[in-house]
């Protein structure tokens, strides 16, 4: 009968004995030092201890390492697509209201006007206005005055025809350097004779003035 209970009591105490070294395995996990960082292994029971390093040797709290950042994107690429991203947002801007500056500018600009040819001294066309009206007219200069500062635009008319002219006015568009339009002037001759030459000197206002061209001729009736 002993021999017989020996058995069962046997098996039980490998049973308890397997049970116990089972619970006596510890579990490690990987960690880093706070000092030097260097990689070690430390049973799970052990975090938030303190303990010496076994790379550096200074102290350091035992904690699972953090792994590391994964993702294909990191801070600075972000960052430099941020900027990118501004530069041409504000590059588009900026050709926008080029552009649209640029077409304010062509609306105001003025159209190109070629000034007026002189008619020949010997003949005059029967399509000039001039000439009908029995003018003949030089090209128009733009002169300072031999003293002080002001400006005449002066030039010569031509009674072309076989009667005198009365009242003869004279007036003359103003233009500046980029053809812009300034203004107009005018001067006045009592009477012009058949075949004579009236030398016209009309007084322009505006500083800016560098050409003059004849809008008109017209004789009091």
């Amino acid at each position: 009968m002993a021999h017989k209970t020996a058995v069962p009591s046997v098996r039980f105490q490998i049973i308890r004995t397997a049970r116990a070294s089972k619970m006596n395995q510890t579990k490690n996990i990987k960690g880093n030092c706070q000092q030097c960082g260097g990689p070690f292994d430390f049973p799970v029971e052990g975090i938030g201890q303190t303990v010496d390093c076994p790379h550096c040797g200074k102290p350091t709290e035992l904690q699972i390492a953090i792994p590391p950042d994964t993702s294909g994107i990191s801070k600075r690429q972000i960052i430099y697509t941020l900027i990118a991203v501004v530069i041409l947002v504000a590059g588009l801007v900026g050709a926008m209201l080029a552009l649209k500056r640029a077409q304010r500018l062509k609306a105001n600009r003025p159209e190109s006007v070629q000034p007026a040819k002189a008619a020949p001294a010997t003949s005059s066309e029967p399509s000039d206005p001039l000439a009908q009206m029995g003018f003949q007219a030089s090209t128009v200069t733009v002169q300072k005055a031999a003293s002080g500062s002001l400006l005449y635009a002066i030039g010569t008319v031509k009674n072309i025809s076989a009667k005198k002219k009365f009242g003869v006015k004279i007036e003359l568009e103003l233009r500046d350097a980029q053809n812009w339009k300034l203004g107009t002037a005018t001067d006045y001759l009592q009477s012009l004779e058949p075949g004579a030459e009236w030398k016209f000197r009309a007084m322009v206002m505006n500083p800016k003035t560098t050409s003059a061209t004849i809008l008109s001729i017209k004789e009091d009736q």
